[in-house]
C-alpha cells in the first residue's frame, strides 16, 4: 500500500528510491505509465500490473505501459522516455501514495497539486 507525501531526489542513473515505509520485495516489478491528475497536472502513476492495466484501459496513452524493478536499494528506474515529466535542474521530485498507486511528480508541479487539493478541501 502506498500512502503519504514524500520528498525523494533522483540519482545520477535516474533511479529514485521509494520511501522507506514502502518496502517491497526485491526484484518486484512496478508498473509505471504517464498520466495527468485531476488538475491537469503531468505526473507518472505506479501501481501493481493489474491496476495499471485498468488504468490505461480507461484513458488514451502514447506511451506504453513499462515496468521496473525494485532493486536491493528500494529504488526504481525511470525510464528514459517518461523523465522529463518529472525531471528538473535540481533532481527532485515529489512521491505521493495513494493507496494503491502513487504518483511522482516534479517537485514545483507536486507543490502545485497539494495546493489545489487543499483549496478543494477549503470549499467543502
Amino acid at each position: 500500500m502506498y500512502v503519504g507525501i514524500y520528498n525523494r531526489k533522483l540519482d545520477e542513473k535516474m533511479r529514485v528510491a521509494l520511501p522507506k515505509s514502502i518496502e517491497h520485495p526485491k526484484n518486484l516489478e512496478i508498473y509505471l505509465i504517464p498520466n495527468t491528475d485531476e488538475f491537469g497536472n503531468s505526473c507518472i502513476m505506479g501501481s501493481n500490473v493489474d491496476y495499471i492495466t485498468k488504468m490505461a484501459e480507461n484513458k488514451s496513452h502514447k506511451f506504453p505501459i513499462v515496468s521496473s524493478k525494485v532493486d536491493r536499494q528500494n529504488r526504481i528506474l525511470i525510464p528514459y522516455y517518461y523523465r522529463e515529466i518529472i525531471v528538473n535542474p535540481s533532481k527532485t521530485c515529489t512521491f505521493m501514495g495513494f493507496g494503491d498507486f502513487f504518483r511522482l511528480y516534479e517537485s514545483e508541479t507536486g507543490k502545485k497539486y497539494l495546493e489545489n487539493i487543499s483549496k478543494r478541501f477549503q470549499q467543502l
